[in-house]
């Protein structure tokens, strides 16, 4: 019984690092890709079950970053890699199990007309309220979700004094994050 329990377990682990990378491979091929990359970089976050813990949420560790002109993961996806993203992603897991996965992207006019053609909806956060907070983007979102609200596809936010603005898209899946934010992206490089 406890080879099974051990065995499905690892199994189900495996499964989610398999998803991430899955993901940062097509932000990796898209050309577009790095024009819609912040200058903290970009994560893809991954929470395989409840999400108890940022211990069980998967991400990159280093991030990806832009090099030569495109987006290059610095590491192989893991558990325990982001506590930002994984935060963030447990925070919303608790109001909205199916999102289970998110990415992050710049922010400014431009991709919140994408957003808007994209019609992904999208709740706005300023974490520059909250400049006492361990992470003031966590705790913007954390308030803006107290009472519930409606569904969502992403989270902008505002940014502020030592934050730079960013959009977390999130969805079910590492893929399905990822194909989201390289359309976002192509329409982004386009303009």
């Amino acid at each position: 019984v406890c080879m099974k329990e051990y065995s499905s377990r690892g199994g189900a682990r495996s499964e989610a690092v398999s998803r991430v990378a899955e993901a940062v491979r097509l932000l990796e091929a898209s050309p577009a890709f790095p024009s819609a990359m912040p200058e903290v970089s970009v994560n893809v976050a991954y929470a395989a079950g409840a999400g108890a813990s940022t211990d069980d949420v998967v991400a990159v560790p280093g991030r990806i970053v832009r090099a030569r002109g495109a987006a290059r993961a610095m590491m192989s996806p893991e558990f325990g890699a982001s506590r930002h993203m994984a935060r963030m992603l447990i925070l919303v897991g608790k109001k909205h199990s199916e999102l289970r996965a998110s990415l992050n992207m710049r922010y400014d006019r431009r991709m919140e007309r994408v957003l808007k053609r994209l019609e992904l909806r999208t709740i706005l956060i300023r974490s520059a309220a909250h400049p006492g907070s361990d992470d003031p983007t966590v705790e913007a979102l954390r308030l803006k979700l107290r009472d519930g609200g409606p569904p969502f596809d992403a989270v902008a936010d505002e940014g502020g004094k030592g934050v730079e603005p960013n959009v977390y898209l999130f969805g079910p899946t590492p893929v399905a994050v990822a194909r989201t934010a390289v359309k976002a992206a192509e329409l982004y490089s386009a303009h």
